[in-house]
């Protein structure tokens, strides 16, 4: 996780349950992954429900994450409702993505570093881009039936 002056991990521990979730912000106190993102790449574990025309089709799209709306390629959902979760241990999520990929995919292959990495899903959609684990300011991985894409902040 790159962090630079200025950025901000909030930290909040539920002791009772013993989760402990991270969350991390811009300078102006937004979530990291509010913005314009742009699919850049894919990969794609051993099944998957996609087309290699569908992930070609895919690479260049434009995702939106606001407060007040999320854009998955053209379609807007107004009032989205963000879920953050931390996993305890980056070598817990690492040994999850691994799994669903059936070894094919490791963070080591998507360039993440120790760290904190944090998954987001949005409760109330189903649609490409509502299910996320960000990484840093600048990327974002989006997990969709089998393909994993990559996006990044579209400056």
């Amino acid at each position: 996780l790159e962090m630079k002056a200025g950025d901000m991990i909030d930290v909040e521990d539920e002791s009772d349950s013993g989760k402990v979730s991270a969350t991390i912000q811009k300078d102006d106190g937004t979530p990291v992954y509010y913005g314009t993102w742009v699919m850049e790449d894919y990969l794609v574990s051993g099944i998957s429900v996609w087309s290699s025309q569908q992930l070609e089709e895919m690479v260049g799209t434009v995702y939106e994450y606001t407060d007040e709306l999320f854009v998955s390629n053209g379609t807007v959902l107004e009032g989205p409702q963000y879920s953050e979760n931390q996993p305890a241990e980056l070598q817990d999520m690492e040994a999850e993505l691994e799994k669903l990929s059936k070894g094919e995919i490791t963070f080591e292959s998507l360039g993440v570093s120790e760290g904190s990495i944090v998954q987001i899903s949005i409760d109330n959609s189903y649609d490409v881009g509502s299910l996320f684990y960000t990484w840093g300011k600048n990327k974002l991985l989006i997990i969709s039936d089998g393909a994993y894409f990559i996006a990044a902040r579209q400056q």
